[in-house]
């Protein structure tokens, strides 16, 4: 919960920095975000909205999971709460994320939904 809670809080700081800063809108504010991490070494990160209004982030080589190795459960705490916090500032509401998928676990790649989970 402390790696999720401090994920989501850094993930609000940044949005909120970086998109005053680079002044970009909506779009090109997601893929200035996405060359971002990738540059940081965090994973290629893939950020779509699907019918049900959800926000899903997709990271391949995620590095969390990388560094942890194999798991049977999801490790990508921090990232979790990161892209909450990401997703709560473009979306201007309160949301939770679930990660779906975990390439610790063996799939191919860490998957976070945002959505108002109750």
């Amino acid at each position: 919960m402390l790696l999720y809670e401090t994920g989501k809080k850094a993930g609000e700081n940044w949005i909120n920095r970086f998109s005053k800063e680079w002044k970009l809108n909506d779009h090109m504010f997601i893929e200035a975000a996405q060359n971002f991490y990738a540059e940081l070494g965090w994973g290629k990160f893939d950020i779509k909205e699907n019918n049900a209004n959800e926000l899903i982030i997709r990271v391949e080589n995620s590095f969390i999971a990388r560094g942890y190795g194999e798991s049977d459960a999801a490790v990508c705490h921090f990232l979790r709460g990161y892209n909450a916090g990401l997703a709560e500032v473009l979306k201007r509401k309160y949301l939770e994320a679930c990660e779906t998928r975990c390439a610790a676990k063996g799939d191919d790649c860490c998957e976070f939904v945002m959505n108002r989970f109750e």
